[in-house]
């Protein structure tokens, strides 16, 4: 036998066992793609490798081998994401498609899978070459299938991802126009019941979300969640693609939520990606997606409604990400540009300088491995320049502006980015120049700053969901060219310098343009809440000093939104706590009373009540809401009506739940609790537009008319206390509802001398000083000359209303918590209001009203009330109150049904219980008001605290009078004055219709004083008691200490809140 025979048998051999191994592989890679075990798959490539070595090269099954090998690196890829196995898996196709010439029946799944990893080499790299060579093969593989090849349906899908990804690159809108048709070709050669079905619409879900994202078709969104809502169908429990469905509707919910600003279709996209991330065994690059668009989603939550619990998780989830993504992963750069972003803007909220430096730091090494024609490089220049500036505001480093200006050149002027990046980074930019402005008054700066944000609005038009905030910079930028320098001047000080200028003529034009952009940022639909609501208040300020026709809508607006933003946001903790820190929150009592002086101005009476009610105790107001009955629509339509009433509760269940600390992912138990709230909400909305549509209904849950309002009077004139940046009034409504009402105009009683009197009056008390008696007599002659003197004087000339006649002050803004009841000339021979009138206080008309209708028809009782009595004289770690004893029993002398709750019987629990079945109470313990946290007020008790969500959340339909002789009791937050955030009117809250407490400290020998006094009026009757007697009973029981010579300071401080 020839030497050349022996090797063709030799060849031959070699062939047939290498057949043989590959039938091996074969098997392996069958139980790898079963059961997920990498060994396996690693067994599967040597057994391979080992195959390929000993085959001769011209082996038809070469080919064969070398795609096989290729396929099998590309999953080990896929788990382990080595970049090195991507390399060759890209030289193992490359060689098999040189074996696969023109005809060969395998070409067109070489050209297809080799152009696939080309592409994915882009992605990674950023190498165009890459992408042009995967487009080139795509597009070869598609010519080689016509129309009715059972592969078309793949050529077009693979060539439409590669061109989709040409346009992200490169921004050529024909790119995407072909990239959309050629997977909507796909999706129609995948019918229903097509096994590949679920991939076209995949494909085609995201093509339409990226020309959403570039080009606002409203259209191209609702479409991808259609598809990708079919999807999660076609891929059921259990299926091994269902958690990319759920990640790719979580991020496609989202996009929808920036669009539509509705909470519901963000909580539904968080719970979508929380289900994936549980279920998901891809490997780290997918989880490391997942937790990529989680930590988005919570962002965004934080932006909307300010929990920083969900900003806190936000960064814990990009830190998992990156942890996923180490040096040399493509996408590290992008991660540590998002960690840089959530950590600039916590920065900005918390102002803690490690999260500014971690901030750049991250930055820096983002651009580090992104150089310039890398996907995100622009973006992360731009996160970086904001940085740049936020350290710029911090410091005054002009070195930092300057480098944040020269950095957004750098975006502006670089390679091609998409039109909703450069809008963005021209918004940005503006932002730099106006604040280099600020430091080196060039006027090019604020000339190009309004050039850039006019092209960036212009842009946006009727298209992006960011246009309210490009029209909001737009008209800050305007202010700022109005008023020119503004270095060093708070947003309230411009204003007031913009209130000088903005009606000189030669401002004209720019100032009526700000109104117009602040309008229309406000009434954006597709803006966030609280973006329309912070545009409204700057709305109403830049109408005013050019008393613009608008302002009046302005304030129903800024009204409006402020309601829609407490109804979104869930935690009523959270609220108070947000009202009292952010800054055009906290001017909502403001605009409350601007509105009503404007009001007043307009000679609208009924407007003036309206507005005063809507804006004040929003918090609360929620929670009523929520409790409103509805007797008389279940006479008309019993199950809705009851739909209301379940949705209800589960809402204040939720509102009431949530802690100072925890965030909207917190207020239901499950994966999907956000989602869970959001729906309910919803539903709970439905349900209230279906009621309005009732006939009789059609005002539910309205706004209280002040027709309505004016009958809270019918007991007694009620005296409004308005304190206004433009006019401050005491408006009193009288008792006949078709009188006329009084407005008395205060013109001393400006919003900065009732707010130093108040800041005064509350370091009196606190210091204790030695003439705190002198001190609080100077208050309260203050309170007697700006204010009380013309009210007093008003009811007895104008009303000719009897001494000793009761009266409600409804105190507004920093008005609140102050001793009107006591303000007197403290003369000889002199008499103050005290002595011409007995007076209760009400936090809003509404609240007198509620108090009024869910106790109508009560009259006095027939039988002696049960009363509960909580006494505390000895509380572990605070000060013993001797006289405790004493005053517990002066309760039980008066009464005849009285249950006492002292020592270790006076625990949380046993007084929560106990309120229920007894309809007056009596606390004679330690108050505390927590200035910090105004829902943490308390009473000390054995074990623990009765705080005020404690009291909110009992419920007390049988209650009418308790009486709070504990420190502090009706001390409320000066933060939120409008919001009654005091253990008295939370009383009221959970269904006491009259309550007596106190405004400071008071003097533990007083509780006895007072309290017979006080029972002694309240059974002057014997069992026939009314509990509507509680402002006459303390009157009497004040009127007895001021007998006894107690210092001022003693008697003042006992307040009645109620009926």
């Amino acid at each position: 036998m020839s030497s050349g025979s022996e090797s063709e048998t030799a060849a031959e051999v070699n062939n047939e066992e290498a057949d043989s191994i590959d039938i091996q592989a074969a098997a392996c890679l069958e139980n790898f793609r079963e059961r997920r075990d990498p060994q396996l798959l690693d067994a599967a490539i040597i057994l391979l490798k080992t195959s390929l070595a000993i085959r001769s090269l011209d082996d038809l099954a070469r080919s064969n081998t070398l795609y096989r090998i290729a396929d099998a690196l590309t999953d080990r890829y896929e788990i382990s994401e080595e970049r090195a196995d991507l390399d060759a898996a890209i030289l193992y196709h490359q060689g098999a498609l040189n074996l696969r010439p023109v005809g060969h029946p395998s070409r067109i799944l070489s050209l297809a899978n080799y152009a696939s990893l080309l592409l994915t080499s882009y992605k990674h790299t950023g190498n165009s070459n890459h992408l042009n060579a995967a487009i080139g093969l795509h597009r070869e593989t598609l010519n080689l299938c016509p129309q009715g090849n059972s592969s078309r349906w793949l050529a077009l899908n693979n060539l439409g991802l590669a061109v989709k990804n040409r346009f992200q690159a490169l921004g050529d809108r024909e790119d995407l126009e072909e990239a959309c048709a050629f997977h909507r070709e796909a999706l129609e050669l995948t019918p229903s019941g097509h096994p590949s079905r679920h991939i076209a619409l995949n494909s085609l879900a995201n093509a339409l979300q990226t020309r959403y994202d570039h080009f606002g078709d409203r259209a191209d969104l609702d479409a991808a969640i259609s598809c990708h809502l079919e999807n999660l169908d076609l891929r059921a429990v259990g299926n091994r693609f269902r958690p990319r469905t759920l990640t790719n509707l979580g991020i496609v919910l989202q996009v929808l939520y920036e669009r539509s600003g509705n909470t519901a279709d963000l909580a539904a996209g968080i719970a979508y990606l929380r289900d994936a991330l549980s279920l998901t065994s891809d490997g780290p690059s997918a989880r490391a997606l997942i937790l990529t668009e989680l930590a988005n989603g919570l962002d965004l939550c934080f932006q909307q409604l300010g929990e920083q619990v969900d900003q806190d998780e936000s960064l814990v989830r990009y830190e998992d990400a990156l942890r996923l993504r180490p040096v040399g992963n493509s996408e590290r750069p992008k991660t540590l540009s998002n960690m840089a972003r959530v950590l600039l803007l916590r920065f900005q909220s918390r102002h803690t300088r490690t999260d500014l430096d971690r901030g750049i730091a991250y930055l820096r090494e983002a651009i580090n491995y992104s150089p310039v024609g890398y996907p995100f490089h622009s973006s992360n220049l731009h996160i970086l320049a904001n940085g740049y500036m936020l350290r710029f505001e911090l410091l005054k480093n002009r070195e930092d502006i300057d480098e944040a200006v020269s950095l957004f050149q750098s975006v502006i002027d670089g390679p091609p980015v998409t039109q909703l990046s450069f809008e963005l980074a021209l918004q940005d930019f503006a932002a730099a120049l106006r604040s280099r402005h600020e430091i080196y008054s060039d006027e090019a700066d604020l000339e190009a700053a309004v050039s850039h944000l006019t092209t960036s609005y212009v842009m946006a038009t009727g298209r992006s969901p960011y246009h309210a905030s490009f029209a909001t910079h737009l008209a800050m930028a305007l202010k700022q060219r109005i008023v020119g320098s503004s270095s060093g001047l708070s947003e309230a000080e411009m204003d007031r310098n913009y209130a000088k200028q903005a009606p000189q003529s030669q401002n004209l034009p720019d100032a009526l343009k700000v109104i117009e952009l602040f309008k229309e940022a406000a009434l954006s639909d597709n803006a966030p809440v609280i973006q329309r609501l912070r545009a409204a208040n700057r709305w109403v300020k830049a109408a005013a000093p050019l008393e613009h026709l608008s302002m009046g809508d302005a304030y129903t607006t800024a009204l409006q939104l402020l309601s829609t933003y407490v109804m979104v946001t869930q935690a009523i903790t959270s609220q108070h706590d947000r009202l009292s820190s952010d800054p055009v929150l906290k001017g909502v009592a403001v605009l409350t009373t601007d509105a009503a002086a404007y009001a007043i101005d307009h000679n609208d009476g009924k407007k003036t009540l309206e507005v005063l009610e809507q804006g004040r105790l929003i918090i609360m107001n929620k929670l009523i809401k929520f409790g409103t009955p509805v007797d008389d629509l279940r006479d008309v339509d019993e199950n809705l009506a009851n739909d209301f009433t379940r949705l209800s509760t589960k809402m204040a269940s939720a509102a009431q739940s949530v802690g100072p600390n925890n965030g909207l992912s917190d207020v239901l138990a499950g994966d999907d609790k956000i989602a869970k709230y959001a729906s309910t909400s919803a539903q709970w909305n439905t349900a209230v537009d279906r009621i309005r549509q009732v006939p009789g209904f059609s005002n539910f849950l309205e706004p209280t008319p002040s027709t309505i309002l004016r009958n809270a009077a019918a007991d007694g004139p009620i005296i409004i206390v308005n304190i206004s940046n433009h006019h401050s009034d005491a408006i009193i409504m009288p008792q006949d509802p078709t009188a006329q009402m009084l407005i008395i105009p205060l013109p001393r009683a400006t919003p900065e001398t009732i707010e130093f009197l108040a800041l005064i009056l509350r370091q009196i008390v606190r210091d204790q000083p030695r003439d705190i008696t002198v001190k609080i007599a100077n208050v309260l002659r203050d309170l007697w000359e700006l204010v009380a003197r013309n009210v007093a004087v008003a009811l007895e000339r104008d009303f000719k209303l009897p001494r000793l006649s009761r009266v409600w002050w409804c105190l507004t803004s920093v008005a609140w918590g102050l001793p009107f009841h006591a303000a007197g000339p403290y003369k000889p021979g002199e008499k103050g209001f005290a002595d011409r009138y007995v007076s209760s206080y009400t936090p809003t008309i509404t609240s007198l009203l509620r108090i009024r209708e869910n106790h109508n028809g009560r009259g006095p009782a027939t039988s002696p009330p049960h009363i509960l009595v909580v006494g505390m004289s000895k509380t572990p770690g605070e000060a013993d109150l001797p006289f405790v004893s004493q005053e517990v029993a002066e309760v039980k002398k008066a009464g005849r049904s009285v249950t006492v709750l002292e020592g270790e019987k006076a625990t949380r629990e046993n007084v929560l219980e106990r309120l229920h079945d007894h309809c007056w109470a009596h606390f004679a313990c330690h108050g505390h008001h927590d200035e910090e946290h105004a829902f943490d007020s308390h009473f000390s008790l054995t074990g623990g605290k009765l705080s005020l969500l404690d009291i909110i959340r009992s419920g007390l339909p049988n209650a009418e009078l308790a009486f709070l002789s504990a420190c502090h009791s009706a001390a409320g937050d000066p933060r939120t004055p409008d919001e009654a955030m005091h253990l008295a009117a939370g009383m009221l809250f959970a269904g006491f219709g009259g309550v007596v407490g106190t405004l400071w400290a008071m003097a533990d020998d007083d509780g006895p004083i007072v309290a017979q006094e006080f029972y002694k009026y309240m059974f002057r009757n014997g069992e026939q008691t009314d509990y509507r007697d509680a402002a006459q009973a303390l009157a009497a029981a004040t009127t007895a200490l001021r007998r006894r010579k107690v210092p001022l300071e003693r008697w003042i401080n006992f307040v009645h809140y109620g009926a």
